[in-house]
């Protein structure tokens, strides 16, 4: 067997694990392809046997990443957008993943962590505590209009 060969599928089995125990995308995989130090043309092929394999799909990913960030970690669409193109996933792809989200869910899930950050807020200055809570909603990545919509609702409570 051929040193390219043999390092073509020692690399291949490599990334097959490395795909297998996480979703990951294109970009994430071609970094540690280099990580490796794999000759350029092997980790190439490598990539497009992933690919073609469907150990590596963008949209798979995205739409996962952007379901289970903002389920579990309650992260805005804003935030999404900003990390999924920190990974170089086509736009496309990307206005895809974030409109799967519900759109009913996502300002139930707002207005929730709104609510709770109000309640930790301390201090007499209602005007200060809409600050930090506007604040908070715009760094966990939701858009300005629905924040200040919703505080409107839960600052009339």
């Amino acid at each position: 067997m051929h040193k390219k060969e043999s390092e073509y599928l020692n690399g291949l089995n490599k990334a097959i694990r490395y795909c297998s125990y996480r979703e990951r995308c294109e970009a994430e995989v071609s970094q540690k392809l280099k990580e490796w130090d794999l000759d350029q043309s092997v980790g190439s092929r490598i990539l497009e046997e992933l690919k073609r394999e469907k150990y590596i799909d963008d949209r798979r990913y995205a739409n996962t990443y952007a379901g289970s960030k903002f389920r579990v970690n309650g992260w805005g669409k804003i935030k999404i957008r900003a990390h999924l193109a920190l990974k170089h996933i086509s736009k496309s792809i990307v206005n895809e993943a974030i409109d799967s989200l519900h759109y009913g869910q996502y300002l139930d899930k707002l207005e929730q962590l709104l609510r709770k950050k109000r309640s930790e807020v301390k201090g007499p200055d209602d005007y200060k505590k809409r600050i930090k809570v506007m604040n908070f909603g715009r760094s966990k990545g939701y858009e300005y209009d629905i924040i200040m919509d919703t505080m409107d609702r839960i600052f009339k409570d």
